[in-house]
C-alpha cells in the first residue's frame, strides 16, 4: 500500500448503530480521531474492517440477528431511506470527515 492510498484510509472509532433499507444494511460509523459530529452512515460494503462488524454484532445478538434485521425490513425506495436517516438526526455525508463536500 502506497502513502497516498493510506492516507485515505480513516479508521473506525466504534459502530454505534445499524439500519436496514432495500435488504443492505447501513452502519452509523464513529470515526477514530473525529467527534460525533463527523459520524457518517455507511453501507455495509464500505466497512472495510470486518474485525469491526464481529465486535458490533457480537454485542447486538450475532450474524443471525444481522441476518433478522435484513430479512424483516419491507423493501423502500430511496426517499424512505432519507426519511429514516433524517429521523435518526443524522446527516448522511459522501466525503470523508474533515473533508469539504
Amino acid at each position: 500500500e502506497d502513502a497516498a492510498n493510506a492516507e485515505d484510509v480513516v479508521r473506525i472509532g466504534e459502530i454505534r448503530a445499524h439500519h436496514a433499507i432495500n435488504r443492505r444494511v447501513f452502519y452509523l460509523i464513529k470515526w477514530e480521531g473525529y467527534d460525533s459530529d463527523h459520524n457518517t452512515w455507511e453501507p455495509e460494503n464500505n466497512v472495510m474492517d470486518y474485525s469491526e462488524l464481529d465486535a458490533y454484532w457480537g454485542k447486538h445478538g450475532g450474524i443471525r440477528a444481522r441476518d433478522r434485521a435484513v430479512k424483516r425490513v419491507s423493501v423502500a425506495g430511496p426517499s424512505q431511506h432519507e426519511a429514516a436517516m433524517r429521523r435518526k438526526e443524522v446527516q448522511t455525508r459522501r466525503s470523508k470527515p474533515g473533508q469539504a463536500n
